[in-house]
């Protein structure tokens, strides 16, 4: 019979094998994009695709580098939203590629302690398991 921990590592590992086919999801459409692409909005208040790529690496190192592995927090959400490009596409990729690995990192080791520990992440009162669902949801755009 598996033990506590043995669950809670299959959790994480099953969590940080979401994380390439999703990564490889993004990559696929952005391939389909120029840089000017990227970064174009409909009107001067909505985001462009650019912002939304920003947007998911820092809510991953927020909710998993950070609020599980227990990094410095370094996220400026605003800072994604107001940035205008043109950062070009391979940079974002490589920018998300090296936040999905460092994310995998972090759920690959978890324990249960780590699943069941109530932490505060941007406001919020969150399990591990509650951060690992964070993910799958999102967050509202401001």
């Amino acid at each position: 019979m598996p033990s506590a921990d043995d669950m809670a590592a299959a959790v994480g590992m099953e969590a940080a094998n979401e994380l390439p086919d999703a990564l490889g999801r993004i990559k696929h459409c952005l391939g389909q994009l120029n840089d000017e692409q990227v970064w174009w909005r409909s009107q001067p208040s909505h985001n462009g695709i650019g912002n939304l790529i920003l947007d998911l690496c820092g809510n991953v190192w927020q909710w998993i580098v950070s609020g599980l592995g227990g990094a410095v927090d370094k996220r400026d959400r605003p800072a994604e939203f107001s940035e205008r490009g043109p950062i070009p596409k391979d940079v974002l990729v490589r920018k998300l590629e090296a936040v999905v690995s460092e994310a995998r990192g972090v759920l690959g080791r978890l324990t249960t302690g780590q699943l069941l520990e109530v932490r505060r992440i941007e406001g919020f009162d969150a399990t591990g398991l509650a951060a690992r669902g964070e993910l799958l949801v999102g967050e509202d755009e401001p």
